[in-house]
């Protein structure tokens, strides 16, 4: 099926593609880097839409899309709530509670023994507020961005038994209609990106050789806060759970508050800035008390990095770790502030080498 787009919008949706192939080309190869697309041939931005509104009852459910094959889209699949003016305007000022829009949000959305290739954005997309969401089965790759995105207020999603691969090393500007490479280390993207979002269980995937790293969390920094209808991000990517993956040929295999020491001068940011150096500017960044257990990880560049309180490092394995650490626990922000990174636990880990734990800038 090319250039096809299927809107969900009600509860107790299967969708069993039997392997059929969407593709949002009319070719099986992206354009080259530099090449445009002409609007007639340029990707289909979605292939599945699974959306409500705030008037939906009853709330849009226990969708499932099973055996598909998601070639060459934007995004192959968005999740999201359409929500009003005045609600968008209660979110930002505080009137209306996160809560309140999680209860309404589609909820139980399901991608099982699926195939999401060559994505020009995300593979998978799942805006603010849903929640169980949940991926099985599933192989992700070659997307530009992020093969995973779970995105601020998002809750309780499961990711398991799936493939990360070949994913954040590429860019598409849907105004030129040009794919670029992301060039250097900090313009790649993760296999799985947590942004504001807690509670999430990822186990037992295998994440390969993806753009700049397997798993990070973070709490963006209120980008884009120009816009009056953007709100803020209160929470940050707290309370996950990362257990059981195998992880290999990663810049980082997980990278706990990824954002603390990045310098986001570019970001337009809505959050208050804890430090400045220069024209550098920073901004507090929170995942809090992860749980990163029984993985397996070879023979990447750095292992763990910790850069926020609370985290515990569990019955891990480390092979062959090239470049830094196995466990990484710093962040000289918080330092310059007077407030270290703190509370985290390491136990029970192989290391691929003699005490390859580094603390520092007053972690512990």
């Amino acid at each position: 099926f090319q250039r096809v787009t299927l809107v969900i919008d009600r509860p107790n949706v299967t969708l069993n593609c039997n392997n059929a192939v969407f593709n949002g080309l009319t070719t099986v190869a992206r354009n080259k880097y530099g090449k445009a697309y002409t609007a007639q041939t340029a990707p289909t931005r979605y292939g599945v839409i699974v959306q409500s509104d705030e008037s939906n009852n009853p709330r849009v459910s226990d969708v499932t899309l099973r055996n598909c094959q998601f070639l060459n889209y934007g995004d192959a699949l968005i999740v999201q709530i359409n929500l009003s003016k005045n609600t968008l305007l209660g979110l930002r000022n505080g009137s209306i509670q996160e809560s309140a829009i999680q209860a309404i949000a589609p909820t139980r959305v399901n991608v099982l023994n699926s195939r999401i290739i060559n994505s020009h954005i995300h593979g998978v997309f799942l805006n603010r507020y849903i929640t169980n969401f949940h991926v099985s089965d599933t192989r992700i790759l070659g997307s530009s961005n992020s093969a995973i995105y779970l995105g601020a207020d998002t809750e309780h999603a499961l990711i398991e038994n799936s493939v990360f691969e070949g994913n954040g090393f590429s860019n598409y500007d849907e105004a030129t209609l040009k794919r670029f490479p992301r060039r250097d280390e900090p313009s790649r993207r993760e296999g799985i990106a947590i942004d504001a979002s807690s509670n999430n269980q990822i186990s037992n995937n295998t994440f390969r050789d993806n753009g700049d790293g397997g798993v990070y969390l973070y709490k963006n920094c209120w980008e884009h806060n120009e816009n009056p209808l953007t709100a803020p991000h209160r929470y940050g990517s707290n309370s996950n759970h990362i257990t059981g993956n195998d992880f290999s040929a990663e810049e980082t295999a997980i990278w706990i508050a990824e954002r603390a020491d990045r310098d986001l001068a570019d970001f337009t940011c809505g959050d208050p800035m804890i430090y400045q150096a220069n024209s550098n500017k920073y901004y507090r960044d929170i995942a809090q008390n992860n749980i990163i257990s029984n993985n397996k990880i070879n023979h990447n560049k750095f292992g763990i990095r910790v850069q926020d309180n609370g985290t515990i490092i569990s019955n891990n394995s480390f092979i062959g770790t090239k470049s830094g650490p196995d466990i990484w626990v710093y962040s000289r922000v918080r330092a310059s502030i007077n407030d270290p990174v703190k509370n985290t636990t390491v136990r029970d880990n192989t290391l691929s080498k003699p005490n390859n734990i580094r603390y520092e800038n007053g972690a512990s």
